[in-house]
């Protein structure tokens, strides 16, 4: 992985091998990142998602091992609990150009991934909501 900062935007790229999800909270310890928006595009040989179906309450989960191209990465960064949590959604290409996508558990990346994380000049975090079960978005003061 490699990034740069200028100010507010990091420009980053993430390597064959390299897992997205820990490549981006690296930055965000190593950037003292609090609150951020993710988007990009790249290339994955691994991506684990999740969808939730409202009217069952419940997680969906798909593994796909076949290599896939990112159409999009998009997101934003809050901490929550545990720490620096990305909140990543993805779409992904197969070679027929079927599309599959979810909430990106973790993504294995097959060749690169390119990346923009700007900063938030405000706090983003989440509050669980009760008709949901759903951790929503929530606004404070400066980051």
């Amino acid at each position: 992985m490699e990034y740069y900062r200028r100010n507010q935007q990091i420009a980053v790229r993430v390597d064959a091998g390299e897992e997205l999800i820990s490549a981006i909270r690296t930055i965000c310890e190593k950037e003292h990142i609090t609150s951020a928006f993710v988007q990009g595009i790249g290339f994955s040989d691994e991506l684990k998602v999740r969808v939730y179906k409202k009217s069952e309450d419940k997680f969906y989960f798909k593994t796909f091992q076949e290599s896939m191209e990112l159409t999009d990465i998009s997101g934003n960064i809050f901490v929550a609990e545990n720490g620096i949590y990305p909140h990543l959604h993805v779409t992904g290409a197969d070679e027929e150009m079927n599309i599959r996508g979810g909430h990106l558990i973790s993504c294995l990346i097959g060749a690169t991934a390119e990346l923009l994380i700007t900063i938030a000049d405000f706090d983003i975090t989440r509050a669980m909501c009760d008709d949901l079960h759903l951790g929503l978005m929530r606004f404070g003061g400066n980051a």
